[in-house]
């Protein structure tokens, strides 16, 4: 069975994801950390997450851009002490790019920055999520109460729209959340 979190991160909107992204870059330039630009930061993962060995020539075909975009990205990350050059001893004409200890602590604090900001944007998304659950067993409870014999899916789906449109939501319930309730 799929959990809250994979659930809630299936169906992100577009809103969220762009407000997740904002969030993390944000924390990222307000932090005691180098202001990289997405090329760079796109470089230094490649180098750490995609097995080595890394060129400028592998680089600059992986990233689809010129070796002299590569080299300008490299020295400043190298300036940071985020990555090392060295030629390669088997090929002179090549320069093998490695990783730091340095890169290696500035990339896991990154990550944990993103996993923060995405727990903040889940827990936002749960609490959202029971809010509108509770509308809907209000909802369905003042039903029965006014002597509603039936309260069907259709009426159910009713109130989901209704409790959507309160809080401007793009949420997708779980299907097992759907209220179907007949009373005896």
């Amino acid at each position: 069975m799929p959990s809250a979190h994979n659930h809630a991160m299936s169906h992100i909107s577009r809103s969220d994801a762009l407000e997740l992204w904002y969030d993390v870059t944000l924390e990222s330039v307000r932090g005691d950390v180098p202001d990289l630009s997405a090329r760079q930061v796109a470089i230094l993962m490649t180098v750490y997450l995609r097995p080595a060995p890394h060129t400028v020539r592998s680089l600059a075909a992986h990233l689809n851009v010129t070796k002299a975009v590569i080299t300008r990205a490299l020295n400043t990350l190298g300036q940071h002490g985020f990555v090392t050059r060295a030629r390669d001893p088997r090929d002179k004409r090549s320069v093998l790019i490695a990783r730091t200890g340095r890169g290696s602590s500035y990339l896991v604090n990154f990550a944990d920055m993103v996993r923060a900001q995405t727990k903040q944007h889940l827990s936002l998304e749960l609490k959202a999520q029971s809010a509108i659950e509770a509308q809907i067993e209000a909802e369905v409870e003042a039903e029965v109460e006014a002597g509603a014999e039936k309260v069907t899916a259709s009426s159910s789906t009713s109130h989901l729209a209704k409790a959507c449109g309160l809080l401007g939501g793009e949420l997708a319930l779980q299907p097992e959340k759907r209220l179907a309730v007949e009373l005896g």
